[in-house]
């Protein structure tokens, strides 16, 4: 084996190095190469399962609550709620985006349990939402009706069977010519068309499952708590059962006018308006209640801050929960660091003892020590009561 040695002047050959660049070239290749591992593992067959049944629940779900926003009167609501959904379908269903992935459930429920309860609660303090005032206009005439309803003395009998679909009850009736209906507490009857009769009593109804003699029995209650409209107009009364076989019509004493917002109590004459106070309001201050929800501004803080009864409570309560905020923060940091110099003292004998004692509370779940209190201090066989104090019966 010969050595070519390089002539007088000549650099000598260098032997081929692997420099920065190579070595990052190497190192990206890792990357991208555990990446598509994690991909790949990520698209397993039993994860993609897992992915669309969890989803498809939490789409329905999705589904069903837009449709019911969208048809209480809220679309903006039932649009963003139908944006989430397709937006977080679409998340965990394209490949990568591991971070978001993670993230996505705690700023989902930081957002539900956290900032939307803020929004709610401001946007409460300025509405007079509260107990007779938490429902809509509509909600609110039509319970005023209800519970001011008699039966008309020359009502005539209709014959009558309950059904049920999606868990709603609604009567199925027929008249005295013989004529089948149906409606539900939010749905005025209408004709129904292609039921089955036996002896004038309906026996089945398309799309509803009538409801047997037992299944009548155990939904008693609700049964005859139901109040079907008979119409679309309120003034028309509603249909109501007593023993799940006749229902007969009820009126309400009040008469509602669409036109003049108003409401007119038959037996008295006496006439409540809504005056913008969120109830119908009569010449002499009477309101019917229930009432409903409306927008007030700045009433409420008015109120706090002028009526003594709300004044004096909420001054006390403000700066109570900074003395409480500021004395806790304090006394936790104080006693913590006292309590560390003190165990950290070399002078201190059995340091080991007191640290192992410090640490108990920690090392118990709260709702455990929380029992074991409890039996503690019982009044008749407490370990404090009986050892302690001999048995004497304390008040605790």
């Amino acid at each position: 084996m010969t050595t070519t040695t390089p002539a007088p002047g000549q650099t000598p050959p260098s032997l081929p190095t692997r420099g920065p660049s190579s070595g990052g070239s190497s190192q990206r290749r890792r990357s991208r190469r555990a990446q598509r591992i994690a991909d790949t593992a990520s698209a397993g067959w039993k994860l993609l399962v897992f992915k669309i049944l969890v989803l498809g629940v939490l789409n329905a779900l999705g589904v069903y609550a837009a449709l019911v926003l969208y048809a209480s009167g809220r679309p903006v609501i039932a649009a963003l709620v139908v944006a989430a959904g397709i937006f977080i379908s679409w998340v965990y269903f394209r490949r990568g985006g591991l971070p978001v992935k993670y993230l996505l459930p705690g700023v989902a429920f930081l957002l539900i349990f956290q900032i939307f309860m803020v929004l709610y609660s401001g946007y409460v303090a300025f509405t007079n939402y509260g107990t007779g005032h938490n429902s809509s206009k509509d909600d609110a005439v039509h319970a005023i009706m209800l519970q001011s309803q008699e039966r008309v003395p020359d009502s005539p009998t209709y014959q009558l069977a309950v059904a049920e679909r999606f868990g709603e009850l609604s009567f199925v009736v027929t008249d005295p010519a013989g004529d089948v209906f149906i409606g539900a507490e939010e749905q005025p009857l209408e004709a129904v068309d292609g039921a089955v009769l036996d002896a004038g009593v309906v026996v089945d109804v398309p799309g509803h499952d009538v409801l047997d003699f037992a299944e009548v029995l155990q939904r008693q209650g609700e049964i005859t708590q139901l109040a079907v409209p008979f119409s679309e107009d309120p003034n028309d009364g509603m249909l109501r059962t007593q023993d799940a076989r006749s229902a007969y019509l009820y009126t309400s004493r009040y008469v509602y006018d669409v036109d003049a917002d108003t409401m007119t109590n038959s037996e008295t004459g006496t006439v409540y308006a809504d005056v913008g106070d969120g109830a119908f309001t009569s010449s002499a201050g009477e309101q019917l209640m229930p009432g409903w929800r409306i927008h007030v501004g700045m009433d409420n803080f008015v109120r706090a801050a002028t009526e003594p009864a709300i004044r004096g409570p909420l001054i006390s309560v403000t700066i109570w929960t900074f003395a409480f905020a500021f004395l806790s923060v304090a006394t936790t940091f104080v006693l913590g660091l006292f309590l560390a110099i003190v165990f950290n003292d070399p002078r201190m004998r059995s340091r080991r003892y007191y640290r192992l004692i410090m640490i108990l509370p920690y090392a118990f779940p709260g709702f455990l020590s929380a029992l074991v209190w409890a039996g503690m201090l019982n009044q008749e066989f407490g370990f404090v009561n009986n050892v302690l104090f001999g048995g004497a019966r304390s008040p605790g």
